[in-house]
């Protein structure tokens, strides 16, 4: 090295096997994507910033979330697992592919969440996470349960005061 000439081994260096952290990179919702917009009902900033998205409740929505890694050393060998709580306890392998699709999610609060890693055994513990309310349908809420007992509750009383009213009206 006092000639100014270094010889490295590459096969003496140690290999990195944990993955740079996963991010989020879209949404879809029935095969469109999403882009943010502060018009957007349902995204308003970049997906990496938001941290709950409020989806309408509908049977036959199609929800998709889209992530990757900005680690680029070994891009081929990135792989995920992703789940989402509480529907799924387990990970799920997404293996190289970067999208997660759910079909139907019930009125709910749930978190998702994405890993990487480079081997498929050591896992990037930093989870990429955004949590997912799905509302109820307008016949769930509480407002609209209130607004029917109401009714329920006048109508009968209105019922009792017809019979109330004929029955005094005969004696």
């Amino acid at each position: 090295s006092d000639l100014g000439f270094a010889e490295i081994d590459i096969r003496t260096l140690p290999e990195n096997r944990v993955s740079r952290q996963a991010i989020l990179t879209g949404l879809e919702m029935n095969g469109q994507r999403v882009n943010p917009s502060v018009d957007n009902p349902y995204l308003q900033k970049p997906i990496g910033n938001t941290k709950v998205l409020e989806l309408p409740f509908d049977r036959r929505s199609r929800l998709a979330l889209t992530f990757g890694t900005l680690d680029y050393t070994l891009p081929a060998r990135c792989q995920f697992r992703y789940r989402l709580l509480p529907l799924e306890e387990e990970w799920m392998n997404a293996g190289k592919e970067r999208r997660a699709t759910y079909t139907g999610l019930a009125a709910s609060d749930y978190q998702f969440e994405v890993q990487s890693s480079l081997d498929g055994e050591r896992w990037n513990e930093n989870s990429a996470v955004i949590g997912v309310r799905v509302l109820p349908p307008y016949y769930l809420t509480w407002w609209f349960l209130l607004i029917c007992i109401l009714t329920l509750l006048t109508a009968t009383a209105a019922a009792i005061l017809k019979v109330s009213q004929r029955h005094h009206q005969q004696i």
